[in-house]
């Protein structure tokens, strides 16, 4: 994204040697270090979520947006087998990137929301994840 020097020192030394534990009840566990993430809850962390997140719409046809972790695409067409297709091309590239990046997705909150002035046929997308 073209950024160097101090502020990626900064976001560096802010996600470095970060640990957790948990506590339930009373009892605690050990402490352990996370190689991974952003710090949930942070100011920062929605916005270098995004920036990790960015190029995911490189290689997508339709209408993107990206909110903190959420992701939505949208699309218009005239025939509904070029909905079908466009929407399973899309989740498809989606599921490359995740595998690339190692992030994963919960296709159990994806959902279609269609609407025209026609009941569609039975829509069939291909989330595999």
């Amino acid at each position: 994204m073209g950024i160097e020097g101090q502020p990626v020192d900064w976001v560096s030394n802010y996600l470095k040697d970060r640990r957790q534990c948990v506590f339930i009840g009373q009892s605690q566990s050990q402490f352990k270090t996370i190689t991974s993430g952003v710090p949930q809850g942070s100011v920062l962390g929605p916005l270098l979520f995004l920036i990790y997140v960015n190029d995911i719409t490189e290689s997508l046809l339709s209408i993107t947006r990206l909110v903190a972790n959420d992701t939505s695409l949208a699309t218009t067409t005239t025939k509904v087998e070029d909905l079908q297709g466009i929407l399973n091309h899309d989740l498809s590239e989606i599921t490359k990137w995740l595998k690339q990046w190692l992030v994963t997705f919960n296709p159990a909150k994806t959902e279609v929301l269609y609407f025209g002035n026609q009941t569609p046929p039975l829509l069939k997308f291909n989330i595999e994840f």
